[in-house]
C-alpha cells in the first residue's frame, strides 16, 4: 500500500489536519496493518493505493473509527479516540464506497445530511447556500433534485 499526495489549487478550512502514526489493526488475529502513517493536509488531495488485500479499506476503517487500532490517529491534534461520536461527526465526514438509502432522497438531501450538526446551518437560506457551495466544489450543481438512487456508482 502507497500513500500518495496531490496537490491542489483549492484551499479549504472547513476541515483540519488528519495524522495517524505507527497505525495497527488485526482481525481475526490476523494482522492487516503494520506501522502505517498519513498526514493528510487541507486543500491536498490524497490517494491510498496498492494491490486488493493491501489493507487499504482497512486503513480507512481505522481512520474513522470502524475498527480497532494501535497508533495515534489525530484530527486537529485532538486523539480521535477520546472523540464522542457526535464529537467526531460535528469535526469529519464519511462517505463510504457504496451506500444504500430506502428512501427517494435527492441529491440536496443527501448533501444536507452532513449538515445536521451545524449550529450556524439553521437557517434555511445559509443551509441552501451551503449545500449549492458543496455540490458546486463538485461539479454537480445541475444534480441537486436528481434522486440519489438514481445517480451513478462514480456519482454518488
Amino acid at each position: 500500500m502507497a500513500l500518495m499526495q496531490v496537490n491542489s489549487d483549492q484551499e479549504s478550512s472547513a476541515f483540519g489536519l488528519l495524522s495517524a502514526a505507527d497505525v495497527e489493526v488485526s482481525l481475526g488475529g490476523a494482522g492487516i496493518l503494520d506501522g502505517v502513517a498519513i498526514e493528510a493536509v487541507p486543500g491536498r488531495f490524497h490517494a491510498i493505493i496498492g494491490p486488493s488485500g493491501s489493507g487499504k479499506t482497512t486503513f480507512l476503517r481505522a481512520l474513522v473509527g470502524e475498527v480497532g487500532f494501535a497508533g495515534a490517529i489525530t484530527l486537529d491534534d485532538k486523539d480521535v479516540s477520546t472523540l464522542s461520536p457526535r464529537e467526531l461527526a460535528e469535526r469529519r465526514g464519511v462517505l463510504p464506497q457504496s451506500s444504500l438509502l430506502s428512501f427517494p432522497l435527492t441529491v440536496s438531501e443527501v448533501v444536507q445530511l452532513g449538515l445536521m450538526n451545524q449550529k450556524d446551518l439553521r437557517c434555511r437560506k445559509l443551509r441552501r447556500e451551503r449545500i449549492a457551495e458543496a455540490l458546486s466544489l463538485v461539479d454537480l450543481a445541475s444534480y441537486e433534485d436528481r434522486v440519489f438512487q438514481g445517480l451513478s456508482g462514480g456519482e454518488q
